[in-house]
């Protein structure tokens, strides 16, 4: 087993923490966009009646 100081053993942690960190946020942020996040970016994936009952158009309104 190696043995290393107490330094670069909180270092590693704390390497290694930010990197689950970043993990959890990509996993969280893949989820979102597969729900359909309501990001400003990210289209809305509802069906005709889940659009009409969020108050979004189903379609373009009528040329007058």
């Amino acid at each position: 087993m190696m043995n290393i100081d107490a330094h670069s053993a909180l270092t590693l942690h704390r390497h290694r923490s930010a990197e689950l960190f970043a993990d959890a946020d990509r996993a969280r942020l893949a989820r979102a966009v597969v729900r359909g996040g309501s990001g400003p970016e990210q289209p809305r994936w509802w069906s005709r009646s889940g659009r009409r009952h969020h108050g979004v158009a189903t379609r373009a309104p009528a040329l007058s």
